[in-house]
């Protein structure tokens, strides 16, 4: 590639929880579907189909020199590339610049910034676990009357999802735009829920993060296509409601 003539070194920047994921039932379809389309645009370019099949293995591309990871501990794909662990917005200047780039005003979106409930919603299909997330939330809200619940709904979110999100009893649905990781960043004292959301790996030692899925798997839904391995030490998977504190 042209690049490689210049000794262009190729860094690959963490990517959520995808250095840490089994892919399941959809992936390798979707890899077959990018070979079809792969087979089908080099025979309209060059007169001749080429055959490729994509690889699933995380940062396997020859142009990649080097992976940069939040937890390299927990990355288990054999690779040859230099794997180099990386620190995100550890001190108060990061974190600074990037309330100014955002316009982050924590008050005006949060109301609060200490004793919440901060619930980070992700993108659901069934209608069965939807039901079982509103009747979780709503179990969330009783147990923990003193805190406000914030929902921040998920651009990819249905407006089915986000309709049932939004009718549950004193909850508080949020549309920011902002990523999930600088509204863990500024808050305290508080509890932050996701079924799974990468944005948990974003660490606040002022707040409790859990994930849900093992919840969820264990009143009887099964995961979906991605199962997400916690790469942490800080997020907590519960089973049971309890686990929640």
């Amino acid at each position: 590639m042209l690049y490689k003539g210049f000794k262009t070194k190729i860094i690959l920047g963490p990517d959520g929880s995808k250095p840490y994921s089994e892919n399941r039932l959809l992936a390798p379809r979707w890899v077959i579907r990018r070979m079809v389309l792969f087979f089908k645009f080099t025979n309209i370019i060059f007169g001749w189909p080429w055959v490729h099949f994509h690889s699933l293995k995380y940062g396997n591309l020859n142009s990649i020199d080097e992976i940069l990871l939040q937890f390299p501990e927990s990355f288990k794909v054999k690779t040859k590339k230099i794997v180099s662990p990386i620190e995100l917005f550890i001190n108060e200047r990061e974190r600074y610049l990037l309330g100014k780039i955002y316009n982050i005003n924590y008050l005006n979106i949060l109301g609060r910034t200490n004793k919440l409930v901060l619930y980070l919603n992700q993108p659901l299909v069934s209608k069965d676990l939807i039901e079982s997330e509103c009747d979780l939330i709503k179990k969330i809200i009783y147990k923990f009357p003193e805190y406000k619940l914030i929902i921040k709904a998920h651009p990819l979110s249905s407006k089915i999802h986000l309709e049932k999100l939004k009718s549950i009893e004193n909850s508080n649905l949020i549309f920011e735009s902002i990523p999930a990781e600088l509204l863990i960043l500024g808050i305290n004292d508080s509890i932050i829920l996701s079924i799974d959301s990468a944005a948990c790996l974003m660490n606040n030692v002022d707040c409790r993060i859990y994930w849900l899925l093992k919840y969820f798997i264990n009143i009887g839904h099964k995961p979906d296509y991605l199962t997400t391995k916690n790469p942490t030490k800080h997020i907590i998977e519960v089973k049971e409601l309890d686990q929640i504190i």
